[in-house]
């Protein structure tokens, strides 16, 4: 095979394509999944293997992937690594003109060594699904408050982040955006999430900390866009009175349809059950997309994630009598209970551990690369050995920043699946197990339980 090959032949192959990296390997299941119902846009792969900036191989695929642009449009060099990590690696946008191709090859070339440059050491060559629009950006005091508008890639689109799993308990949820998903990616919470559950769907502004199936008030204050003056960067526009989207639930559902009662109930039912139907395994899936210009026909997916969940040990929590409770109801994750004598060990004190100790640790590092660096995977196997019963470690609440449809959702269940195989663990919020170590003060603390259901836990003295 060689080096630069496009996604739909890669997806017609039998060969192995894990040179091409993560993100192609999603891209090319999306291909070979898809019955029409949305829409991979074209591109090519480029493999770990590839060595050349400028050749006759990559000015030739990138021609034929522009072939049937017939206006300026933005195309994407996106990382792709084996190792491919969310936030770790970059991917660089150039605007493809017709009239200037040379130019625009050359943009792609320094695209590519970009993105390699943060790391990345294959690269997915594709053109973006945004369409150009207008948004308003301000008024014109002289001419009777006239909004004032702003051509921009991603202006009538619609962002959203489907995850089969959430902090609300059961149902997968979808985050959404007016513009670019680049806004949910990030952890704006100025953003709707509607969440698919057995009554039918709810929804919420990530600014407040309630749901709603029934009157609501949903203002997206600012958007991201790419402007065509300056294609190589995304831009957080403020806009004129926000995006509103105001009423009942049928409203707030609107960052993607502008039907309204029944029908976009039904619609958004329709995108929920495509994105569902690309879960064919036990994991938990996570899927970008955008719902492109104002026809919104077929959803466009760009990015497929697969990840592997930890083991739920427990279904409920226990009825522990209000005399034994240590600390809780919190937010917390992974369905489990551990017993052992609670002690507080950062990762530079693994000495302090002891065996049937319970640790907890509140400056685990960071969920995005966890196990993954050789600081944190020695302490953990340190513990192992030291014989100790189990470790909580941190993560941010339902009310911390944006917690679900996120690539953090996704790490942290990886990140747990992976400790879960060492020893037994739980998260649990990193906010309330600072308060916890602030009101015991040090020390170890004899015969505790933890337990969580995978969203509220407690902890308990054993009896």
């Amino acid at each position: 095979m060689e080096n630069i090959v496009t996604l739909n032949e890669l997806a017609r192959s039998s060969e192995s394509i894990k040179r091409f990296g993560m993100k192609t390997e999603g891209l090319v299941e999306l291909i070979r999944k898809n019955d029409g119902s949305y829409i991979v846009d074209p591109g090519f792969g480029i493999s770990v293997d590839y060595d050349k900036g400028d050749s006759p191989e990559l000015k030739s695929h990138f021609e034929q992937l522009t072939s049937k642009l017939r206006s300026p449009t933005i195309v994407l060099a996106r990382s792709s690594d084996p190792r491919e990590v969310p936030g770790k690696f970059e991917t660089h946008s150039f605007l493809y003109s017709p009239d200037r191709m040379k130019e625009s090859y050359n943009d792609l070339i320094e695209a590519i060594e970009k993105v390699r440059g943060s790391g990345a050491r294959a690269v997915v060559g594709q053109v973006a699904a945004m369409e150009i629009g207008d948004i308003g950006v301000d008024y014109d005091y002289d001419e009777d408050l006239d909004i004032v508008y702003m051509e921009a890639f991603g202006a009538d689109d619609t962002g959203f982040v489907y995850n089969t799993q959430n902090r609300f308990g059961k149902g997968s949820v979808i985050c959404a955006a007016k513009g670019l998903p680049s806004k949910i990616v990030r952890g704006d919470r100025d953003i709707c999430m509607i969440k698919a559950g057995e009554d039918g769907f709810s929804a919420v502004n990530l600014n407040h900390n309630y749901h709603s199936s029934s009157l609501a008030k949903f203002i997206q204050r600012r958007i991201d866009v790419i402007s065509p003056s300056n294609p190589k960067e995304i831009v957080d526009q403020e806009l004129v009175d926000g995006v509103g989207f105001m009423g009942r639930l049928d409203m707030s559902l609107v960052p993607f349809y502008s039907g309204r009662g029944p029908s976009a109930h039904r619609e958004i039912g329709e995108l929920f059950s495509v994105l569902g139907e690309l879960q064919t395994d036990e994991r938990e899936i996570e899927i970008e997309g955008s719902c492109v210009g104002i026809s919104r026909l077929s959803p466009h997916l760009f990015q497929l994630r697969h990840y592997d969940a930890p083991k739920k040990r427990i279904s409920e929590l226990s009825k522990v009598s209000s005399d034994r409770i240590l600390s809780g109801p919190f937010d917390s994750y992974v369905a489990d209970r551990i017993t052992g004598d609670l002690n507080f060990v950062s990762q530079d004190e693994v000495e302090k551990s002891g065996e049937g100790q319970l640790i907890f640790c509140n400056n685990y590092k960071s969920l995005m690369y966890g196990l993954g660096c050789a600081e944190t995977s020695k302490f953990v196997n340190r513990l192992k050995e030291r014989g100790v019963n189990g470790i909580v470690i941190p993560i941010k609440g339902k009310q911390g920043a944006l917690y679900t449809g996120v690539h953090e959702m996704g790490l942290m269940t990886q990140e747990l699946w992976l400790l879960q195989k060492i020893i037994p663990a739980i998260a649990m919020d990193g906010d309330h197990m600072g308060e916890l170590e602030r009101s015991i003060g040090g020390g170890i603390v004899p015969g505790v339980t933890i337990e969580s259901d995978s969203s509220i836990g407690q902890i308990y003295k054993t009896l």
